[in-house]
């Protein structure tokens, strides 16, 4: 039995949150963070360009739309060639080309799209996956030191001190 248990230990590889993606050619692998980084040093507002980009999307073929509101819309084309910059430069793929000998590398600008929402999805899963630090933010309820129950509570485990509520 123990033989059996090592050998499949030789098979089982640990999960390791290491964001996979094809890049024209091959399988490849990147650092979430360094991702994240480059995106971050290309182009601070990319968050703005995608949600520009989707609520454009949303709002097209809506016949209410005033001309100042369809002109604040902007250039859908040249909002996706921003982020299909932004992705070619984070991940470092080339433009769709031909190699020396004829086969196609790179990724179309549609492509680096899909390879955006992709990491998107990834992060959020591994974050959803990951139990937040608990000096986060998005921390968990703490747990009450006066609640023998072993449920949650939502509320602070000590009375406020804070002025705003010694008043009340």
């Amino acid at each position: 039995m123990r033989l059996w248990s090592w050998v499949r230990g030789l098979f089982r590889r640990p999960a390791r949150d290491i964001f996979p993606y094809w890049d024209g050619t091959r399988r490849r692998w990147a650092d979430p963070i360094a991702v994240h980084r480059a995106m971050e040093e290309k182009d601070k507002d990319w968050h703005g360009l995608l949600s520009a980009l989707v609520t454009a999307q949303q709002m097209e073929g809506r016949a209410d739309l005033s001309p100042a509101i369809r002109a604040q819309m902007g250039d859908q084309t040249g909002i996706v060639g921003e982020l299909a910059g932004l992705v070619r430069a984070a991940f470092g793929v080339p433009p769709l080309g031909a190699d020396g000998r004829g086969r196609p590398v790179g990724l179309t600008d549609l492509e680096c799209l899909d390879l955006l929402t992709e990491f998107l999805v990834w992060l959020r899963d591994v974050e959803a996956d990951h139990f937040p630090l608990l000096n986060s933010p998005s921390a968990p309820p703490s747990r009450s030191a006066a609640d023998d129950t072993g449920e949650w509570t939502t509320g602070p485990s000590l009375p406020s001190t804070s002025p705003a509520t010694a008043s009340a």
